[in-house]
């Protein structure tokens, strides 16, 4: 499954694919080890370099975004959408915030309008995150999005230290009218 040319707007955020000029935010992100804490080791910047490099270039089935508060400009964060091997039409998602844009509602913000792209352009009918048991702010805004905690799939995350979340296709509608639709308008396709 291609994961190519998302682009989109939120109500705060200008989400497009990762790009050459975002090799600081990425180094910034992969290198913080408060950032990293819930992830794993932190990247040394030679390394976070590579990873930057085979990211950008990368094709195929997966893509990373770059997201920008609209107001200011400013690169806040990343966020990604993989295809797995796992299953046809899943899909794994996450996202990295700078500690200076965090508590703001803007990973909530982003990944909502993200599983809104990928139910509405992709061939993807689950959407999973893994995220630390130890990150209980993660696993609240995956509940509020509509990600449900799903315990038999933990063992498949490849760490005894991951929740996996999932939500489906059919229960996004359903997620969308409940929040009202105002706040489904916002995450508009281009």
């Amino acid at each position: 499954m291609p994961i190519t040319g998302l682009t989109f707007d939120t109500a705060r955020l200008h989400v497009r694919p990762l790009c050459d000029t975002d090799g600081e935010l990425f180094s910034r992100l992969f290198c913080d080890a408060d950032i990293m804490r819930f992830i794993g080791p932190p990247f040394t910047p030679e390394r976070a370099a590579e990873k930057f490099r085979s990211t950008v270039d990368a094709a195929g089935p997966s893509t990373t975004l770059t997201a920008i508060e609209r107001t200011t400009g400013h690169a806040i964060g990343i966020c990604s959408l993989h295809a797995t091997d796992q299953a046809p039409h899943l899909a794994e998602t996450g996202m990295m915030v700078l500690p200076q844009f965090q508590k703001r509602g803007y990973v909530k913000e982003c990944l909502t309008a993200l599983v809104t792209q990928a139910f509405a352009r992709l061939p993807v009918d689950e959407i999973r995150v893994r995220i630390a048991v130890a990150h209980p702010v993660a696993h609240r805004v995956a509940a509020s999005i509509g990600f449900r905690r799903r315990s038999d799939l933990d063992a498949e995350a490849g760490r005894p230290d991951l929740h996996v979340w999932s939500i489906s296709r059919g229960s996004w509608p359903t997620m969308i009218s409940e929040r009202g639709e105002a706040d489904a308008g916002t995450h508009r396709l281009p």
